[in-house]
This record gives C-alpha cells, sequence and structure tokens, in this order.
C-alpha cells in the first residue's frame, strides 16, 4: 500500500518539476518521438514522456509507484497502446513479467539517478533489448566541476529522502559503458545539472 508521502509526492510532482521540465521537453521529444516498434519505458513516473510518442510506438511502462501509474494513466492519449506493469526494474520477479530480448527500444529518462542498483538495472536493460535494440537516455550526472561536485555531495543525502531516492552524484554515464553499452549518438550538456543524453547499443 502507498504512503501517504507516496501519493503526495505523485500528486505533486509535475507542479514541483514544472520549471525543470521546461527545459527538458526538446530532448524529450528528440529522443522519444521517432521510436517505432516494442518500446520499454523505465520508470515511467507521471508519464512525462507520452505526450511524444507517435502511433508506431508500442509501449510498456514499467514503474513501482501505483500513485504514479494512476497520474499517468490520465496522460496516455486513446491512440496510444500503452500496457502498465507496477514494478520496478531491478525486482527479482521482473522476467516473470517479461521476456528476454523482447524490445526494440528501452527509454530511460531520469531512471539510473533513482534505482536503488543501477549497475544491475543497466544489466536487466541489456537483457531486455533484442540483439539490434537500443537504449534511448536522458540522465543527469555528478558534476566534472570540483566545487559543484562538492556541494552535490554533501547535498545528496538530505536530497535522496527528499526525492524518493534521487541521487545527485551517480556517474551514470561512466556506468552505462562499464556495464557494455557504446554510444550511437551521445551528448552532454548542462541544465542545472550536468545531464548526458544519448542512444546506446550493447557492445
Amino acid at each position: 500500500m502507498a504512503s501517504i508521502y507516496n501519493k503526495l509526492f505523485a500528486k505533486f510532482y509535475d507542479l514541483f518539476m514544472n520549471g525543470f521540465e521546461k527545459g527538458l521537453v526538446k530532448n524529450r521529444q528528440e529522443l522519444v518521438s521517432g521510436l517505432k516498434g516494442r518500446v520499454l519505458e523505465v520508470g515511467s513516473g507521471t508519464g512525462v514522456n507520452f505526450e511524444f510518442y507517435n502511433e508506431d510506438a508500442q509501449v510498456v511502462a514499467i514503474e513501482p509507484s501505483t500513485p504514479m501509474i494512476r497520474v499517468s494513466k490520465a496522460k496516455q492519449c486513446h491512440c496510444q497502446s500503452i500496457d502498465f506493469l507496477n514494478i520496478s526494474i531491478t525486482d527479482e520477479v521482473l522476467f516473470e513479467h517479461i521476456e528476454e530480448q523482447s524490445f526494440d527500444f528501452i527509454i530511460s529518462t531520469l531512471v539510473l539517478c533513482t534505482v536503488n542498483n543501477p549497475k544491475q538495472a543497466i544489466l536487466n536493460y541489456k537483457k531486455l533489448l533484442k540483439p539490434n535494440g537500443k537504449l534511448v537516455v536522458l540522465e543527469h550526472i555528478h558534476s566534472s566541476k570540483k566545487t559543484h561536485k562538492r556541494l552535490q555531495n554533501f547535498a545528496n543525502p538530505f536530497w535522496n529522502v527528499f526525492s524518493e531516492g534521487c541521487n545527485l552524484n551517480r556517474n551514470t554515464d561512466k556506468l552505462l559503458l562499464e556495464g557494455g553499452f557504446k554510444p550511437l549518438e551521445h551528448k552532454y550538456f548542462v541544465r542545472s545539472l550536468k545531464w548526458v543524453q544519448g542512444v546506446y547499443e550493447k557492445d
């Protein structure tokens, strides 16, 4: 059963993130709008990506928060094919619900900062993608500037509790490379935080 905090977090998440998300609209649209085939969206949250999916995408949206799923379902367009699973990408029973090598694309946007075991999540990404499948990523990462790195390290324990597990200081770009993915398209940018955006294939 979801806690009161979980319910409130889901209810006010979009309002809280509104200003922040305005700066990411083009990035999300660029990554999501052209996808076709079977798509797994990991940590679909309140459905921020849903407006960008076209009719050729058959989406499975997995999300461990029941209140988040309730909010996201209201954003599903009638012309879209989106199935929901109330589960985490690192859940032990994940492969009882989803077959290995069954997706053309996996979407990971603002996910690997939060999952309890990002290395396991990345391993599962590899297992779930078809041999020629692609991983689509938009994640904030640890700053490369010393002062910012120290500030993020200091603030992280407090932010982690407030934001339901989000971490400000993960080197997600390095974890992806270490986990066996190589970038086909890849770029960094700074918008309040440092970000990595890219399309990856299995190494």
